[in-house]
């Protein structure tokens, strides 16, 4: 597809779910999309290039650790971002500006990640200008299924934490312990992954007062 030159002709608006839904899992790398919150899209004329999402920070603990003051409420994490696959390098940071412009005002803070073991040291965040604070700390790991399909850690979590509301899982069992039994109830096996690059943009003074981890020098591409 040929796409245009300079920003004529490029929307950038709010989306439903299910077209943001339909696009990732078509054309993004990780081929899903799990949660929905804050969906922005990129049209080219009528066609739909691009979307971004964003939604609750998959880990709650991550919010106190990159700031004071931070809560559900003000801090938003970018879920899924994707421009088509032809489009001018620029587009995507582009894009990326506005459709954070077009948060709710609450929110403060967007958090990212970059995941090296797809070949991403966070280009698109450097060009935009947010804040790098280093890889993750903790040890991150997803699941694969018997055919070597990915499966995200939140399925199994999810899942247990349904069969405690409904009374169905076992007495005393932890999110952690019901994590690890619904994974091994459908044959699921643990998967290491390597630290991810972790940014961070500030959308006000308060979060820029407030800000835990000192900036750190951006990484660079490997190789």
């Amino acid at each position: 597809m040929q796409l245009r030159l300079g920003t004529d002709g490029y929307q950038v608006e709010p989306i439903g779910y299910h077209d943001a839904r339909t696009l990732i899992e078509t054309r993004h790398y990780l081929k899903q999309l799990r949660k929905s919150g804050t969906q922005i899209g990129l049209l080219n004329g009528p066609e739909l290039i691009g979307a971004a999402v964003f939604g609750q920070p998959s880990r709650e603990g991550v919010i106190g650790s990159l700031w004071h003051h931070g809560t559900l409420e003000n801090t938003t994490e970018l879920l899924r971002f994707y421009t088509i696959d032809d489009a001018e390098p620029w587009l995507g940071t582009w894009f990326l500006s506005r459709a954070i412009k077009q948060l709710p005002r609450q929110i403060e803070m967007v958090v990212a990640y970059s995941d090296p073991a797809h070949g991403h040291h966070g280009g698109l965040y450097q060009a935009a200008s947010w804040i790098y604070t280093g890889p993750t700390t903790n040890t991150p790991y997803h699941y694969q299924d018997a055919d070597g399909n990915r499966i995200g850690k939140q399925t199994p979590w999810k899942q247990a934490r349904r069969e405690r509301e409904q009374g169905l899982a076992p007495a005393g069992e932890t999110a952690a312990e019901g994590e690890r039994r619904v994974a091994a109830e459908r044959g699921w096996a643990r998967v290491a992954d390597e630290p991810k690059h972790r940014y961070v943009f500030l959308r006000s003074k308060r979060a820029r007062r407030n800000l835990r981890p000192a900036p750190k020098p951006y990484p660079k591409p490997d190789g």
